[in-house]
């Protein structure tokens, strides 16, 4: 790896941080508030208490796959995904999702069309006939491949900006 890739990299990974650490920080704000509200009123800190104990937790996490042959970029969907709580593992080749498939559930696929091994179509119909309950979204880079994809599925055109990829797993995780 070239000196220029490796700083393409930390760049990217800078911008990151940079981005979530405005989130933390607008969230840490909110919070804020929150606490002064909850102790300036007693009695909703009690209401608070009695719902929290009652409440059914979720699971906090859901397990994603992102199959991507762009490394790079497999890693990054990896840490915005991660950065909100989800389980995520990443393979660059067709073949080595479905053998990660087959060791492990995953709630959602984020799948390329184009793979070195296997078109991305291909590797969702084995997905879809071995684990019916995975939801599963395309991403390209080329245009043409919209009309490829059945109603069933979603496709993301590449670049894809963090919200949009947290916005769609959000929506097609059940």
């Amino acid at each position: 790896m070239s000196i220029t890739e490796n700083s393409d990299d930390i760049e990217s990974l800078i911008r990151l941080l940079q981005e979530n650490e405005k989130k933390v920080d607008a969230i840490a704000k909110k919070m804020d508030i929150i606490e002064r509200i909850i102790t300036r009123n007693p009695r909703l800190s009690e209401i608070l208490n009695e719902e929290s104990s009652l409440a059914v937790k979720e699971p906090s996490s859901r397990n994603i796959l992102v199959v991507d042959d762009d490394t790079k970029l497999a890693s990054s969907f990896k840490l915005i995904l991660e950065s909100e709580g989800y389980n995520v593992d990443t393979a660059n080749t067709g073949s080595s999702a479905l053998f990660k498939m087959s060791k492990k559930t995953y709630d959602l696929v984020i799948l390329d069309w184009n793979l070195p091994d296997i078109t991305g179509d291909k590797v969702a119909e084995k997905i879809k006939k071995e684990h019916s309950g995975t939801a599963i979204i395309f991403i390209t880079g080329y245009s043409d491949r919209l009309s490829d994809v059945g109603n069933e599925n979603e496709m993301l055109m590449k670049p894809i900006d963090p919200e949009s990829l947290l916005r769609t797993a959000l929506n097609n995780i059940a």
